[in-house]
């Protein structure tokens, strides 16, 4: 069985997992640890490998329901730290071949009506450079 497979099957069994769990808490309310697993996730499917090195995600981005994120925003500024230092900690723990270990996360957490409350949808994507027709030129594609 290949990785990609087992780890759909494990992705799908956490999910199923967290939504059973979280229905003995709070009646479905967003819960940080949530937030964090979810995080934690993103980072390890948004790691990439170019030729022969790994780079981790360095712009995460988080979306809850209004509802939830209500709860936080007068502790924003400590939601966003805890966030950072997460994803640091689990990229320097779990992605430590990452070339740009070093490098700075940028953590936006937005609110999304469309998301059920209690849910926590994460993206992590590597951004490197602005994208230009030049590089087109100059890879000969």
């Amino acid at each position: 069985m290949s990785t990609l497979t087992l780890n759909n099957i494990l992705a799908f069994v956490e999910r199923q997992a967290d939504r059973v769990l979280g229905r003995f808490f709070e009646g479905g309310e967003m819960h940080p640890i949530a937030v964090e697993k979810k995080l934690c996730r993103a980072i390890d499917g948004g790691a990439r490998v170019f030729l022969r090195k790994v780079y981790a995600p360095n712009r995460i981005r988080v979306s809850l329901h209004p509802a939830d994120l209500e709860k936080y925003k007068k502790y924003y500024d400590i939601f966003i730290a805890e966030l950072q230092t997460t994803a640091e900690e689990h990229i320097r723990n779990n992605v430590s071949l990452a070339e740009n270990v070093d490098e700075t996360i940028t953590i936006t957490v937005r609110e999304d009506p469309t998301i059920q409350k209690g849910e926590v949808l994460c993206n992590a994507e590597l951004v490197s450079g602005v994208w230009d027709n030049e590089v087109d030129r100059e890879a000969g594609l």
